[in-house]
């Protein structure tokens, strides 16, 4: 996008108290009072936050789009995302030193399109057996080795990439409660990936 016009959509975006955008500005300091109750859609991209402060706790409960993507994240408190129930898009890409992700992404039922895309320090993802609204898993370039828990249950899921991960297996019986995936990757590595390829094929 052109300097000038993204200026514009800033300026516009920022006037609204349903957005705030606090992208590539430099190093941030969350502020509690910036999170008012009405948000709808909040970026931070690029803007090199490094840790959300320990016990913020915003309670936007209309918020339905979140960007921390390429912030150099290494922590998010544990109930940071405890009252964002209509939380749909949440971006953490490329924040490669974040190590742990905080339990109450569990509780996201209206999650849909997660991205941890670049995420190579994180080892883990909390359990997903409640986010019954995934379409979308991206964990692609990550250091997870173990297949999340619950991810048996994403019935709407459609996308799933999970390549260059610590992943060395991907169980058949979980592709069989997933209906609507219609694009999985995964690492070369898995043993079973030809026969994976061929159940989708066939299914």
């Amino acid at each position: 996008m052109h300097d000038l016009l993204r200026e514009m959509a800033l300026r516009i975006t920022n006037d609204k108290p349903r957005y705030m955008v606090r992208a590539g500005i430099g190093p941030q300091v969350l502020e509690e009072q910036d999170w008012v109750s009405n948000l709808d859609r909040v970026s931070f991209y690029d803007s090199k936050i490094k840790r959300i402060p320990e016990g913020m706790v915003p309670n936007c409960p209309t918020l339905s789009t979140l960007i921390f993507s390429n912030c150099d994240l290494t922590m998010i408190p544990g109930p940071f995302f405890q009252y964002m129930n209509n939380l749909q898009v949440l971006n953490l890409s490329y924040n490669f030193e974040l190590m742990e992700l905080p339990s109450s992404i569990s509780n996201l039922e209206s999650l849909r399109a997660p991205s941890l895309r670049g995420c190579s320090g994180l080892k883990s993802v909390p359990p997903l057996g409640k986010l019954k609204n995934l379409r979308v898993l991206d964990v692609f370039l990550n250091g997870i080795e173990e297949v999340p828990q619950g991810m048996e249950n994403l019935v709407k899921l459609k996308f799933l990439d999970m390549g260059r991960t610590g992943l060395d297996e991907l169980p058949k019986e979980i592709l069989t409660k997933l209906p609507r995936l219609q694009y999985l990757n995964l690492p070369e590595r898995v043993n079973a990936l030809a026969d994976v390829i061929d159940y989708i094929y066939n299914y």
